[in-house]
C-alpha cells in the first residue's frame, strides 16, 4: 500500500496542483499482469446485439499504470470490468494473475475478485448504514478467515494510508465526496491485491478532490501494484505510464508515455 504521508486531512489538493508522474516500481523482468487475446462482449443475439468490446488483444504488465480513454459508448468500462473479473467475455482468452478467468463460472469468479482484484467505483459504492471502517472490511469478510479482530486492524491501517483514520466512525453521510472516494480506496487496497481496477474513480469528484485521488492511486504503483483506470478526463490519462484508447469496442492506440524521475 502507499503512505498516507502529506495527504491534507480534508482530502482536498490545490486545485492548480499539477499531476505528476512518478516512475513505477518495475520488476527486474517485465511479465505481463493482464493478457487479453481477441476479447468480445455481446449481450443479445442477432439483430438485437449489442457490441461491448470485440476483437481486443491488450497485455499490461506489473506494476503498471494504465488509463483506459474513449468517448461513452466505447467499450471502455465494459473492457475494466472483464478485467476486474465483474463479467464475463463471450469469447476469447483473459488470463489475470496467473488465472485463465474467461473461464470462470460466477460463483468461482466472485471468490477469486474477492482475493485478488481491489475495484474503485465512481459512485463510490459505500454502503450508507455501516461506518467507513466497516465498509473497508466487508473486503476482508468475502470468504476470509482473517478473525474479527485482525479485520478491524487491518481496515483502520487501511483507513490510515489515506489519511482517514480519525474519520473510522463515520457514515458515508458524514463525510465529504472525496473522503467517500478514500473510504472506497482503502476497501480496495486492504486485500494488498495485485491488481487495482477504477472506473470513473474522479467522476464524482471536484477538480481538487479528483486529483487528490488520483494521485492516491497511482501511488500504489510504486510498491508494484498494477493500476488500471477508466477515465475520460484527458490531463488524469496523461500521468499514466501508457494510454489505451477505445472506439466502438476496438482498441484504437495504444501510448506508451515516458516518466521522468
Amino acid at each position: 500500500m502507499s503512505s498516507g504521508e502529506g495527504i491534507p486531512d480534508d482530502g482536498v489538493m490545490s486545485a492548480t496542483s499539477a499531476l505528476t508522474r512518478v516512475p513505477t516500481a518495475q520488476p527486474a523482468l517485465e511479465t505481463s499482469l493482464v493478457e487479453a487475446r481477441d476479447l468480445t462482449r455481446i449481450w443479445g443475439k442477432g439483430d438485437a446485439a449489442q457490441i461491448g468490446i470485440e476483437g481486443v488483444d491488450l497485455d499490461i504488465t506489473a506494476g503498471e499504470v494504465v488509463a483506459v480513454i474513449g468517448p461513452s459508448g466505447s467499450g471502455k468500462s465494459t473492457l475494466g470490468a472483464l478485467i476486474a473479473g465483474i463479467d464475463n467475455p463471450t469469447s476469447g482468452s483473459l488470463i489475470v494473475a496467473g488465472t485463465r478467468i474467461d473461464r470462470m463460472k460466477t460463483d468461482k469468479l466472485a471468490a477469486w475478485r474477492g482475493g485478488n482484484v481491489g475495484i474503485v467505483f465512481q459512485d463510490f459504492h459505500l454502503l450508507p448504514t455501516l461506518t467507513a471502517v466497516e465498509n473497508v472490511e466487508l473486503a476482508l469478510d468475502l470468504g476470509s478467515d482473517v478473525s474479527r479482530r485482525r479485520r478491524r486492524k487491518m481496515a483502520l491501517a487501511a483507513l490510515d494510508q489515506v489519511g482517514l483514520q480519525h474519520h473510522a466512525r463515520k457514515l458515508p453521510a458524514q463525510m465529504s465526496g472525496g473522503e467517500q472516494q478514500r473510504v472506497g480506496i482503502a476497501r480496495a487496497t486492504v486485500t494488498e491485491s495485485a491488481l487495482i481496477v477504477a472506473d470513473e474513480p474522479t467522476g464524482a469528484l471536484d477538480q481538487a478532490n479528483g486529483h487528490a485521488v488520483f494521485e492516491l492511486l497511482t501511488g500504489l504503483a510504486r510498491t508494484g501494484t498494477t493500476v488500471v483506470f477508466i477515465t475520460h478526463d484527458l490531463n488524469l490519462a496523461g500521468a499514466a505510464d501508457r494510454v489505451v484508447s477505445m472506439i466502438d469496442g476496438r482498441i484504437e492506440s495504444v501510448t506508451h508515455q515516458e516518466v521522468t524521475s
